[in-house]
């Protein structure tokens, strides 16, 4: 069993806890936006429209028979070019038949959001040190006693 000991905070500690406070209230407000930010593309299909734009590039550089270099000018494509796009072709038709993209957005979306429910969340920290903040008290883990053996 672990004895929890109540102390008051001293100015530096009040320092230290503000900061932490305030550290906890930007990361909260940065995952709340990514969250948000997320859920949109998600809602709009973002990154399965990319891959459907990109297939459909390649596709009219491939009846072209051109390729891009990089400086984004339009050059004639080699055998290789050609091999190499159709490949590509055939993996994001793959990727987007398996909707990887799609799935790995979830799955941000599901990590940020178990995240928020753990104990050590930025939520959970903002309410615990407000309250030490306004109580001007800490609660630690107190020191070990040496209690000698065989008395309990």
């Amino acid at each position: 069993m672990v004895d929890i000991q109540i102390m008051e905070m001293n100015e530096e500690d009040l320092i230290e806890r503000k900061i932490m406070l305030e550290n906890a209230k930007i990361y909260k407000d940065e995952t709340d936006a990514e969250l948000v930010f997320l859920l949109e593309q998600l809602e709009s299909q973002v990154p399965k429209l990319l891959i459907e734009e990109d297939i459909k590039c390649l596709k009219e550089d491939l009846e072209k028979g051109v390729v891009h270099n990089k400086l984004g000018v339009q050059v004639d494509a080699t055998d290789t070019d050609k091999l190499i796009m159709e490949a590509t072709i055939r993996k994001l038709n793959q990727v987007k038949k398996l909707d990887l993209p799609m799935r790995g957005l979830r799955l941000k979306i599901n990590n940020l959001r178990e995240a928020k429910a753990r104990i050590d969340s930025p939520e959970r920290q903002i309410k615990v040190l407000e309250k030490e903040i306004r109580t001007k008290k800490i609660s630690r883990v107190a020191p070990k006693r040496n209690i000698p053996p065989g008395v309990r």
